[in-house]
């Protein structure tokens, strides 16, 4: 049998009480870089919503016959082309925000007003219904 010694808390690099490992930038940046981007992209696009009558050029539903499937900046007035109808796609995608957030929203509001209920009720009838389960004498 061979004699080991004995094994201290330094040996193990486990750090004490409430020490905590310091990180590098990049271990920050790697955390909260794409957490950061992402709300930075969802406050643009509530802002751009909101926004919408103040920062969308032309009407999204005008349509301008001289500029049917023109392609970005052919025309100058329409900075990202025009659809088969010639409306302005820029407009659009801007006003298209404002629909998008509140089909967004009113799913997951939805979503929330069946689902917990349905939820509560899985822990409460279901609980009850595993433990009866549990107990019968077949288990």
């Amino acid at each position: 049998m061979a004699i080991s010694p004995r094994a201290e808390s330094l040996d193990l690099g486990v750090p004490r009480g409430r020490e905590e490992p310091r990180r590098s930038l990049g271990g920050h940046l790697r955390r909260w870089l794409p957490i950061g981007i992402g709300i930075l992209m969802a406050v643009a696009m509530i802002v751009l919503a909101a926004a919408a009558p103040l920062i969308a050029p032309l009407s999204p539903s005008a349509q301008y016959s001289d500029a049917v499937l023109k392609g970005p900046g052919a025309v100058e007035r329409h900075m990202l082309g025009t659809d088969e109808f010639g409306r302005d796609i820029l407009s659009r995608i801007i006003w298209g925000a404002r629909v998008s957030l509140q089909v967004g929203l009113a799913s997951v509001f939805w979503g929330f007003l069946v689902g917990v209920p349905l939820g509560i009720l899985a822990g409460t009838r279901g609980g009850a219904l595993e433990t009866a389960i549990m107990r019968s004498p077949t288990c």
